[in-house]
């Protein structure tokens, strides 16, 4: 077996704000994921929270309240599921046409075109997710959700077919794939700044440095993901991880690869602080809680990223291949 790799401390300058009640967060997300028979039984929850799927909300949005935090959540559950049964066992099996019939059912779903018979619980769980940010966002939201997710399937279907040719991209066409893959700056923030109250116009959302600072963000949140979840990817037959990418570039070993993929968070948030610097410079208090939003998310999911039981960060021995709808 191979040795544990060494996991040290990540860049992170944005402060901890931690959610008045993360549990009932928990607690409600828990009740939304047992309706649609992703926990089926007592084991099923105690795994569930013992990864603490259903807690990233609380992290990524600490000042919504609970409802707020809890809709965050179900969509990072749903995402979360998504890639792991409808993603990676199609790349496994070698049958990316099965992807290919879920992705387009699910946009059947999301625009509300048709619900198909006999559909599994995870396209109603789509169906009431859609229906309830109907209730709380206007069309615009909607439809940058709707790209957003658009976005997300180009890059599974990109990675599947990687994944089944045995491929590894390089580093730099990686880091797009990842920027697409995390769902982070068309969907997840969207939703977290919509739930804060700090969501901006599309007028202002859409121009360049924003959306530059926002796609900073979501290559730090990548970084971090795949930092804390690439010691027991690396072990998955046929894995394209972050650290199998950058230690096939660099001709190293993956400890080598994980400390060169904490240097490249480090730069990349460095320049991510250059960027929100600029941009707050003109003093409009809309784009700055905006800015401060994609902080929260990036703090986060760092500290949900070391606390949860979804990378086993507390226990090395626990780095295994085995794979299961919460990655435990």
């Amino acid at each position: 077996m191979a040795s544990a790799l060494s996991l040290s401390e990540m860049y992170c300058p944005f402060p901890s704000i931690p959610h008045p009640d993360p549990d009932a967060v928990e607690d409600r997300v828990i009740d939304w994921m047992r309706r649609f028979d992703y926990v089926s039984d007592a084991t099923d929850e105690q795994a569930a929270r013992h990864s603490g799927i259903a807690r990233v909300g609380a992290w990524a949005a600490p000042y919504a309240d609970v409802d707020g935090a809890a809709l965050v959540a179900k969509w990072m559950v749903w995402l979360f599921i998504a890639d792991d049964l409808q993603v990676e066992r199609p790349a496994e099996l070698g049958q990316p046409e099965i992807f290919a019939h879920d992705v387009l059912r699910c946009m059947r779903v999301y625009h509300q075109d048709h619900m198909p018979e006999n559909a599994e619980p995870h396209l109603h769980a789509l169906a009431e997710l859609r229906a309830e940010l109907a209730g709380v966002a206007g069309h615009e939201v909607i439809l940058r959700i709707g790209d957003g997710l658009n976005d997300y399937w180009l890059a599974c279907a990109c990675e599947i077919m990687f994944h089944t040719r045995g491929v590894i991209p390089p580093p730099d066409e990686y880091d797009r794939l990842r920027e697409s893959l995390m769902l982070m700056r068309p969907t997840s923030m969207v939703l977290s700044a919509l739930v804060q109250d700090s969501d901006l116009p599309t007028s202002i959302w859409s121009q360049p440095q924003i959306q530059a600072a926002a796609r900073s963000a979501s290559r730090i949140i990548g970084y971090t993901h795949d930092y804390h979840a690439g010691p027991r990817e690396v072990r998955w037959p046929g894995s394209i991880c972050f650290i199998n990418v950058l230690a096939q570039h660099h001709g190293c070993d993956h400890q080598e690869a994980l400390d060169r993929l904490n240097a490249r968070n480090t730069a990349e948030t460095h320049r991510f602080q250059r960027l929100t610097a600029d941009l707050r410079r003109d003093g409009d208090p809309a784009v700055d809680r905006y800015l401060a939003s994609l902080e929260r998310w990036i703090r986060g999911n760092y500290d949900w990223s070391r606390e949860c039981g979804r990378y086993h960060i507390s226990d090395q021995t626990a780095y295994t291949p085995r794979r299961g709808p919460f990655g435990i």
